[in-house]
């Protein structure tokens, strides 16, 4: 995630009385949280602080990773490798 901008999303919301948590913690709860994220998303939005939409609000955030077309092809060959019981399955996982 960009910590300069969850910094400054994090003064905004201090400054309105939105949160009172300290930095650490509030950048904890809102990594964990999709609801967290959604309403920050639209206070922002909804205060004149963004207008970016969700999905590009939340890649500026840094919280959705820009994926490889290459990693893409690559996933679907390695997802679809089985042993020979079939027991189990090669997974590339993407995080």
């Amino acid at each position: 995630m960009n910590d300069e901008i969850l910094q400054n999303i994090w003064n905004q919301l201090t400054a309105d009385g939105m949160t009172n948590s300290d930095f650490e913690t509030w950048k904890s709860n809102f990594a964990g949280s999709e609801d967290i994220q959604k309403n920050v998303h639209g206070y922002l939005l909804e205060n004149n602080h963004t207008d970016s939409d969700i999905d590009t609000w939340s890649s500026n955030v840094g919280l959705k990773k820009k994926t490889n077309p290459t990693y893409l092809f690559w996933k679907r060959i390695w997802c679809s490798v089985r042993t020979r019981t079939n027991k189990m399955v090669l997974r590339m996982v993407q995080k």
